[in-house]
């Protein structure tokens, strides 16, 4: 990120990015076996803190030991559905 090329196009990535919604729905509708959730996918107040956000697939009879697994952060994964 230290050349302008870089920085410009970091930036411009992070605004053309999909929402976590529209990327769990792509993942979902491709991969219908799978439960599809995004961790850290909520807005933050101040969209600069939010840095990254990560598409989580599951297969669906591993949902429910991958959430109680995840204890308290589980919490943070938006719709595991």
């Amino acid at each position: 990120m230290r050349e302008p090329l870089a920085r410009h196009d970091g930036l411009l990535s992070a605004v053309r990015a999909h929402t976590g919604g529209a990327l769990a729905g792509a993942a979902r509708r491709a991969s219908p076996d799978f439960a599809v959730g995004v961790y850290d996918g909520e807005r933050e107040a101040l969209p600069v803190l939010k840095v990254m956000q990560s598409l989580v697939g599951v297969r669906r009879e591993l949902a429910a030991a991958y959430l109680e697994r995840l204890g308290p952060l589980a919490r943070r994964l938006g719709g595991l559905a």
